[in-house]
């Protein structure tokens, strides 16, 4: 009867602090994995395109952090900001570009059921040769395992301009600001590009 009875105070231990919606559970950064800066050589970045702010429909709020290349940039390195798995690598036309067609490139990573991170790069370009280089210079594949610092790839300058990274975080199926996920390094970083530029990570 005793071993019966700790049995069932150790599952209730288990319930109440190791699952979701318990002590641990109930703040929702309390598993937060934080997140490396997903370019390391942030001198490439001339500034930033804030989370939150109205996006080109109008109509909804932008849903991740723009890193927009400096113009002397040919290419930047991208690399993983957490442990994970890479889940989809897709390149499609962007309807919302200017000029439309331009190649918006997706590389995303599961870190786990709760967290993702969405790499989408944009070079900037409608030519098709450019696209093609663009998606060879993609370093993994689905199914990959990758840690922090694991190189994804290289973006490369398009001749449309705007060079940038889409950098997207989702937390339980929500976007969020990629800052608010980062590490202290990392918030660093976006806070001198921040302070250099006149812009800001999150609206």
């Amino acid at each position: 009867m005793k071993k019966i009875l700790l049995s069932i105070v150790f599952i209730g231990l288990v319930i109440m602090f190791g699952c979701k919606g318990g002590p641990l559970g109930a703040d929702p950064w309390s598993a937060q994995v934080l997140l490396d800066f997903p370019i390391p050589s942030s001198s490439d970045i001339q500034r930033l395109a804030a989370f939150g702010t109205p996006n080109w429909s109008g109509t909804e709020s932008h849903n991740g952090v723009d890193l927009v290349l400096n113009t002397t940039v040919a290419h930047t390195k991208i690399i993983a900001p957490c442990k994970g798995t890479i889940t989809k690598i897709e390149s499609k036309s962007n309807s919302f570009s200017h000029p439309p067609g331009q190649l918006l490139l997706t590389v995303e990573i599961m870190v786990n059921i709760d967290w993702q991170v969405s790499l989408n790069l944009e070079p900037g370009t409608t030519d098709e040769a450019l696209k093609t280089l663009q998606k060879d210079a993609i370093k993994v594949k689905v199914g990959q395992k990758v840690d922090k610092g694991t190189e994804i790839g290289s973006l490369l300058r398009g001749e449309q301009g705007y060079t940038h990274l889409h950098y997207m975080v989702t937390h339980v199926n929500k976007v969020i600001c990629a800052y608010d996920a980062s590490s202290d390094e990392a918030k660093a970083i976006f806070y001198a590009i921040g302070s250099a530029s006149g812009t800001t990570a999150c609206y």
